[in-house]
């Protein structure tokens, strides 16, 4: 009987029709033998083959051959093809279970990412609500200090008109003191306006910076969480 011959697993493979895992498993199973040889890359299995195996059937011409002499030993051509087809349907199926897993894996992504988006969406709309009502207190205050103003002017300007041409010393005092009173008002006024208008002014910036760093980070803590898992 001539000794087995020694070829790569790729090579075994070629020769019994099978995939190089195929091949590796049953090397680990004990159903092929082999060796493990060194190379520049590490070790390497090398499959022992029967001398004359040179083709993908001829482990089935082999069996065929010798099946009189092997029958309480080997095994048929026909429990050989039972047990490609076997795993065969191994194969798919673990197959169909890793597609279904990533296809569910995929899904929850798309979920996730439809979640984050509706937030971010949320969160735009409730700004968006906010500045509109800080906008809205801004022209209210802006209207009721331009009344104010309009009101004082009003009132000097009467004041000024219902006094006499040749009016006492004391009532043209009088007069200028009021007037000065009345400048002094409007001057108060304006400041006020002015003051109210930046006060609204900072507020809107400051809610506008607060909502656009919580969505920042919101964002930013999301994405991480989905990286670390």
């Amino acid at each position: 009987m001539s000794a087995p011959e020694l070829v790569p697993i790729a090579e075994a493979a070629r020769r019994l029709g099978v995939s190089a895992d195929t091949v590796r498993r049953r090397l680990k199973r004990g159903e092929l033998e082999g060796e493990q040889h060194p190379t520049a890359q590490g070790f390497t299995w090398l499959v022992a083959m029967p001398a004359g195996s040179g083709s993908p059937d001829a482990a089935l011409v082999q069996a065929r051959d010798g099946q009189a002499a092997t029958s309480a030993e080997g095994t048929t051509v026909a429990d050989l093809w039972r047990a490609l087809e076997e795993e065969g349907k191994a194969t798919i199926a673990a197959k169909g279970e890793t597609i279904g897993r990533l296809a569910a894996e995929v899904a929850h992504l798309r979920d996730r990412e439809n979640a984050e988006i509706t937030f971010l969406r949320e969160q735009l709309d409730q700004r968006s609500r906010e500045l509109a009502a800080e906008r809205e207190r801004f022209d209210v205050i802006q209207q009721l200090a331009l009344q104010r103003i309009e009101a004082l002017t009003a009132t000097v300007a009467g004041r000024r008109e219902e006094a006499p041409t040749a009016a006492p010393e004391s009532l043209v005092d009088r007069q200028s003191s009021n007037a000065g009173e009345s400048r002094r008002s409007l001057m108060r006024a304006s400041a006020v306006v002015t003051c109210q208008s930046t006060r609204v002014i900072w507020s809107l910036r400051r809610v506008a910076q607060a909502r656009t760093s919580r969505s920042i980070a919101a964002r930013s803590g999301s994405r991480c969480r989905r990286h670390c898992r």
